[in-house]
Formats: structure tokens, C-alpha cells, sequence
């Protein structure tokens, strides 16, 4: 499998003998999609290919257009891509498809599609984050010998992937759970987690077909964008000022992963998640000190620290100032 460190590099090479196995026909193609995992424009963040029939990866990753630019892609399978974050245009060949991408959308590719990813930007880069489910191209084979279970994942499969398709705002609240329970267990693995992650995959599924019937509901999100989410964020970090939060906390309230809300975070704020924490609880602190006589361990605990020392530090590191020294200095602002 290809997987990048922190850093961008890859800490393993895919492996091409999967890629190619049965797909004699095809090797340009492959090709093509070993060089887009593998490029440094593209990264990605979470994977796992040993789910077995129908798939043939599941990852979220994401890459980057420079201002101006086109890729054009002719995945080796088809696929299904949840748009995170982001957004660029999204041409189709031979369809009429030239829209633009927006988080929550859904793009059904099914194998070969030629599509190209556009960025309309002159002067700047444009990034979108994306969750894929790729397909076996055996999964729409018709094979006899498969199971009734099998025959009806067939059908839902060639129902799927009768034509590209982009469903506009698709994401619901029961697909959002779902991608994000995907990303939790690609994450943070547990016992039989490769039987999980076939299960949720393929419930997943069955949520873009129904979706795709109108059986989904009439509710239909809007998208939730970077600013929406930073919204969320803080909004949770007020009402839980008295809590020692930690990322995963935060990252589970606003359904995404530690990982992708912290690089969301700091791309949009310039600051880490937990800076933003800290200085909150800073602000608080100093209101307590200012117009309360709460000793220093009592305003500690009041913004989620149990240990003095450790709010003392980080008070220090924000103001320059201990927490005593800070209500020395202020005695006069009480009111």
C-alpha cells in the first residue's frame, strides 16, 4: 500500500501486483493511477485494501491544483468520491457534466470515466479533501457461481454505476455518520475492523443508491463548509470551557477526524486547535482573576485544569505574567 508520513514521504510503495491482477488490459491506466497516488501534489491520509470482494481500496486523501491548472484522470476502476472539503471544477468527458465540486457532493465514476479536476483560480492553489470507495472491476462482472448475498451486492453495484453521476449536496446525516464511523475505524482500528470496515462500506452504498432513488428523505444538507465547521468548533469550545478537552473530543463533535480537523483548523485559524483551546481558557481564567477571589487552584479548575502547575505554565506562556502576578497587576481593574 502507498501511505505518506506527516512529512509527505512515502513510508511504503504500493503494491503494483494488486493493482495489476486481472487488469492485464488496462496497464496505461494503472499506471496513471499509481503516478497520481504517488505524486506529490496528492497525499494520502487513511487507506485499507484488504476488504476483499467488491472493493478494491478505500481511502481519504486529498491533492492539490495549482492556480489555473487542469488534471485529468481515467481512474482503473470506478469509484465513488464523498467531497469533503474544498472545491474545484469538475469536467466530464463526453457527459455535458462542468460543475463545481462543493463539500458534501458525491461523484459516481464508473470504470473508465475521463474526467478532469479544474481549478478556475489564477493566483491561488485549490485543495479538496476526499473520501473514495473504489471498485474491483470484477464487482460487475455476473459470475454464476457467486452467492444470492453476491448476486444482490451485483445488482446494487450495476444499478450504481450505470452513468457518471454527481449528486449535488448528497451527503445526509445518515451518510455523514457513516463516513465518519468509516474514518474512525481506518483510523483508530479494533478487533475484526476489516470485517467492519466491509460492512460500513458497503451500508454506504446503499445509502448513495437510495439517495440516488429519492428514498433517502427530502433533507438534503447544505454543505458544510471550513467556515461552517470553524463555527461548530468554537461554539463547543465556549460551552465546554470547564472541560479538559482534548482533540478527539472536538474532532467527534463536529463528526471528522482528529487528523483532518486539525489540518482544516490551522490552514483557515494559522493556529492549532489546542492553541485556540488554550488561549480560550486563558481569556476565561483571567476574568475570574480579575473580578473573583477564587484562589489560583479554583480558577484552574473552572477551565478544565487539574493540575496548578500546568495552568500556571500555560497562563504564563499566553500573558507573559503567572496567574498571581496577572491578579496583582489587575487588583484595580475589579469592578
Amino acid at each position: 500500500m502507498c501511505c505518506h508520513s506527516e512529512s509527505g514521504g512515502i513510508q511504503k510503495l504500493y503494491r503494483f501486483d494488486q493493482l495489476r491482477r486481472n487488469e492485464k488490459a488496462w496497464p496505461i491506466l494503472d499506471i496513471k493511477f499509481i503516478f497520481l497516488m504517488l505524486s506529490p501534489m496528492a497525499r494520502i491520509f487513511l487507506q485499507n485494501e484488504k476488504l476483499g470482494w467488491p472493493f478494491r481500496v478505500i481511502r481519504e486523501a486529498s491533492f492539490v491544483l495549482l492556480p489555473g491548472s487542469r488534471r485529468r484522470l481515467v481512474s482503473p476502476c470506478a469509484k465513488i468520491l464523498f467531497v469533503l472539503e474544498g472545491n474545484c471544477r469538475l469536467v466530464l468527458d463526453d457527459s455535458g457534466i462542468d460543475r463545481e465540486l462543493q463539500p458534501g457532493d458525491i461523484f459516481i465514476a464508473p470504470f473508465p470515466t475521463g474526467h478532469s479536476y479544474v481549478s478556475d483560480s489564477p493566483d491561488r492553489e485549490e485543495r479538496l479533501y476526499t473520501f473514495g470507495i473504489y471498485l474491483q472491476k470484477s464487482a460487475l462482472w455476473n459470475r454464476k457461481s457467486r452467492g444470492a448475498l453476491d448476486r444482490e451486492v451485483h445488482r446494487l453495484l450495476r444499478k450504481l454505476l450505470v452513468a457518471p453521476r454527481l449528486l449535488e449536496s448528497g451527503q445526509d446525516r445518515e451518510i455523514r455518520q457513516l463516513l465518519h464511523d468509516l474514518r474512525e475505524e481506518l483510523e483508530f482500528p479494533k478487533f475484526e475492523s476489516t470485517l467492519r470496515l466491509h460492512a460500513l462500506s458497503l451500508s454506504l452504498l446503499i445509502l448513495v443508491a437510495r439517495a440516488l432513488d429519492g428514498n433517502a428523505g427530502k433533507e438534503r444538507p447544505a454543505p458544510r463548509t471550513a467556515l461552517y465547521v470553524l463555527n461548530e468548533v468554537q461554539e463547543f469550545i465556549a460551552k465546554s470551557i470547564h472541560v479538559d478537552l482534548t482533540l478527539e473530543d472536538i474532532a467527534h463533535h463536529v463528526n471528522l477526524s482528529a487528523e483532518h480537523l486539525a489540518r482544516v483548523f490551522r490552514r483557515e485559524r494559522g493556529e492549532t486547535v489546542m492553541d485556540y483551546v488554550r488561549g480560550r481558557k486563558v481569556d476565561e481564567a483571567k476574568t475570574h482573576l480579575m473580578n473573583s477571589n477564587l484562589s489560583i487552584q479554583s480558577v484552574a479548575g473552572r477551565v478544565g485544569f487539574e493540575d496548578t502547575r500546568r495552568f500556571s505554565r500555560i497562563f504564563r506562556k499566553f500573558t507573559g505574567d503567572t496567574p498571581l502576578e496577572y491578579r496583582r497587576r489587575h487588583a484595580g481593574s475589579r469592578s
